[in-house]
């Protein structure tokens, strides 16, 4: 569920520009992941930092993949 949870925000962080420009102004990844859940929670969607970490390794695995 959480994975969903974490899907269905991305979509809405893809719909929102304001919302970009907070999550993009981070370069530590800590930082990123923690403000993510952060304004995950505030939007009414939970998830996990492990369900971000393992969404970010399967985003870069595809890239990899693509690009290859």
């Amino acid at each position: 569920m959480s994975k969903e949870n974490l899907r269905q925000f991305c979509l809405l962080v893809l719909g929102d520009s304001e919302l970009q420009n907070q999550l993009k102004s981070f370069t530590d990844r800590d930082e990123f992941i923690a403000r993510l859940i952060k304004s995950g929670e505030k939007n009414g969607f939970e998830f996990s930092r492990e369900d971000v970490e393992l969404q970010m390794r399967e985003n870069r695995r595809f890239y990899y993949e693509r690009w290859m």
